[in-house]
């Protein structure tokens, strides 16, 4: 079964060593010197394509389509009845399959691919491609304040653009209370370096990376006259701290890289001096070393803060190869993601799409505890794996033909509508129209659709009010609603969470409980071994789910901490229940 051979690597392998094709041998050719002769493996077709049943691509959307899979996802024979999220598809792919489709003259948008899903189905939505799609609106330097104000920026500024709604939010609250460290994130990974480690090959690579990224040049004006500002600056330099540990027993090794985790929390940002982020490399053995990442979450997001880092391994890896690290590939830039945000708040569908969504789902809320938390953390965590549950999760999601982060969400959803109903909210009245059921925060991407999004760098996040009625067949019906819920809404992704507060005036945050879902295609899974964070969260409860474990961040002043283990074990026990009975009634766990 190539699905699951190529589902069960996708656990420990970044996504460019997956294999496209899988071909069954009665034995490995050798050479006469005994060892495995490569040319004749290459020689051999492939009996047996990722794809299963092959009806090639006869029409020419289809053929560039084909094309194109191949490239992102690396299969290769694939055909019109490729199902895009079998072959290990999901948002950023996806981002980049439409990317290039577009470039290749296919109209068609992300929103298109997850309804069409196979590659048939998503050809006879693009039209035969013969003509290009119309481009998006260019976007000229300082296009988006009045020419006063851009005169009046000082000299080695080359862009400058208004904040997004997110980021105005984040600030507001860091400003607020700067001793909680909200949105002040540090995190340490492990890299290996097969290549061996060379310091000025690393420092070359983070300059090329500061370079392209017009992220990594950006300060915020939050004191000149008029609405802040993020200043593109011509330059920024971003020195590479080192600390060689070699030689010293491994528990001294944790011990120094805990205290220096524990330090960089405490040493908060000149919001005024790009970069925003700090890095830090400690040396552990002649090939492995411990990344250490400080960033304001204001700048980057998950996604961008793991491309980066492979970015620089890869670079890394070139320049001992070839004596200087290669340019990167130009990228879109980051002002045309605020561009598009500014976009959506002028969009009155995408209003009357969330007015509706408000009116008709109960925000899963939380009050503040009576009992003082006294001087525990801020943020309580509970880290949970589901290793064991990691294939049959693909598998379910395969077979029903969604995403693997549908499932994941679907059963979150389900849990957060038990603990409402268990908790007494069902009383509580919804807006104008009739409350069919529970809303969940999902945090969504909102990269453009163009060529290159996949390699921007910044903060894409939005978060959205989502749910579906009350589940009554079942589990497997109840995973198609959510995935059909989320083609509905994908194309009103941008509309920021802030604005949606206006779109009911008098009520409450209609989000307090958030699913977030991160798949790092890039790095290998070994990178997250005994890795140490920090973050903080504005919301009460935060779930981050990957695809062999999760975490669940609770604030401790309006969620108890036994609560979040309940609500851990419980979460496990849904997923288990969802992969061994997809076909019987959602019925909650013993």
């Amino acid at each position: 079964d190539p699905p699951a051979l190529r589902e069960r690597l996708r656990l420990t392998l970044p996504e460019y060593m997956v294999p496209a094709l899988f071909v069954r041998h009665p034995r490995l050719p050798v050479t006469a010197n005994g060892k495995v002769d490569r040319a004749a493996l290459r020689s051999v077709e492939g009996g047996a394509a990722a794809t299963g049943e092959h009806t090639p691509p006869t029409t020419p959307a289809e053929r560039e389509l084909a094309r194109i899979w191949g490239e992102v996802l690396g299969a290769e024979r694939v055909g019109t009845e490729a199902n895009f999220f079998d072959l290990g598809g999901d948002s950023i792919l996806a981002l980049r399959v439409i990317g290039l489709a577009r470039a290749a003259g296919l109209d068609i948008g992300v929103a298109d691919l997850f309804r069409a899903r196979t590659l048939g189905g998503l050809a006879r939505l693009a039209g035969n491609g013969t003509a290009p799609a119309p481009p998006g609106p260019r976007y000229e330097p300082f296009s988006m304040i009045d020419a006063e104000r851009a005169a009046r920026l000082p000299g080695d500024v080359v862009d400058a653009y208004p904040l997004t709604m997110l980021q105005t939010g984040m600030l507001h609250e860091m400003l607020a209370d700067p001793r909680r460290g909200a949105y002040h994130n540090v995190t340490d990974l492990r890299i290996t370096v097969p290549e061996g480690f060379d310091r000025d090959a690393f420092q070359a690579a983070v300059d090329a990376v500061v370079r392209e990224h017009d992220i990594l040049r950006t300060s915020v004006d939050l004191v000149s006259r008029g609405e802040p500002l993020q200043l593109v600056h011509r330059s920024a330099r971003l020195p590479v701290g080192y600390t060689d540990l070699r030689g010293l027993p491994r528990e001294r090794q944790r011990e120094v890289m805990r205290r220096f985790v524990d330090s960089e929390f405490e040493r908060r940002f000149d919001l005024t001096a790009p970069p925003l982020v700090r890095l830090h490399l400690h040396h552990l053995t002649d090939h492995e070393l411990r990344f250490t990442i400080t960033d304001c979450h204001v700048v980057l997001d998950g996604w961008s803060l793991t491309s980066l880092l492979a970015d620089l391994l890869d670079l890394h890896r070139r320049a001992v190869a070839h004596g200087q690290p290669p340019r990167l590939p130009a990228a879109p830039r980051f002002a045309e993601y605020v561009a598009l945000e500014r976009a959506a708040l002028r969009d009155e569908e995408s209003a009357r799409h969330w007015t509706s969504v408000l009116d008709t789902l109960r925000p899963i809320a939380f009050t503040r505890r009576g009992e003082p938390v006294g001087d525990g953390p801020v943020v309580h965590e509970v880290r949970r794996s589901y290793r064991d549950l990691a294939e049959p999760i693909g598998r379910l999601a395969r077979e029903s033909g969604v995403p693997r982060r549908t499932v994941l969400l679907t059963a979150f959803h389900h849990l957060m509508t038990l603990f409402a109903e268990h908790d007494g909210h069902e009383g509580h009245e919804g807006g104008a129209g009739e409350v069919i059921g529970h809303s969940v925060g999902v945090a969504v991407n909102g990269r453009p659709e163009v060529e290159g999004a996949d390699r921007m760098r910044g903060l894409f996040l939005n978060t959205v009010p989502f749910g579906v009625p009350r589940p009554r067949g079942t589990r497997r019906d109840h995973l198609r609603a959510v995935f059909a819920a989320e083609q509905e809404m994908l194309p009103h992704r941008r509309f920021p969470l802030a604005a949606m507060t206006g779109l009911r005036p008098g009520t409450a945050n209609p989000v307090q409980t958030v699913f977030n879902f991160v798949n790092f295609h890039r790095l290998p899974g070994d990178t997250w071994d005994e890795s140490l964070e920090i973050a903080r969260t504005a919301f009460p409860l935060l779930v981050n789910a990957s695809v062999d474990g999760f975490s669940i961040d609770i604030d401790p002043q309006f969620v108890a901490p036994e609560t979040a283990e309940q609500l851990a074990d419980l979460y496990i026990e849904l997923l288990r229940t969802m992969v061994s009975e997809p076909d019987a009634p959602v019925t909650p766990p013993a």
